[in-house]
């Protein structure tokens, strides 16, 4: 089983969040405040959930091999390229959407 707890500050294009992670064996939570304007947002995803969407992305991970992943890049110094963690709006998500249904690159 999986159980930590971290928080860290994390600048994501120009913009500074707040962010905690909870997990135990069963999910993970998600808690990410932007610093300047206290706009917060929250999700918790469970066990099945995390590994399905690893899935989907076709780089398959564990549940607490994820986590772990999770922790060490919010943990890593800035500018340390090797975990990355990025930041997306809806609208970003749009934008990606559209991408894939074009047929261009989504990534």
């Amino acid at each position: 089983p999986v159980a930590m707890a971290s928080s860290a500050l994390l600048t994501v294009r120009g913009v500074e969040y707040g962010v905690g992670l909870t997990a135990d064996g069963e999910a993970l939570r998600v808690d990410l405040q932007d610093t300047q304007t206290g706009e917060l947002w929250s999700g918790t995803f469970n066990t099945r959930y995390v590994e399905e969407i690893t899935q989907k992305t076709g780089s398959f991970k564990k549940f607490g091999v994820f986590v772990g992943m999770l922790r060490s890049a919010l943990a890593a110094p800035a500018g340390d390229e090797t975990l990355k963690l990025d930041v997306l709006t809806y609208a970003d998500l749009q934008v990606l959407k559209q991408r894939k249904a074009a047929g261009g690159d989504a990534s």
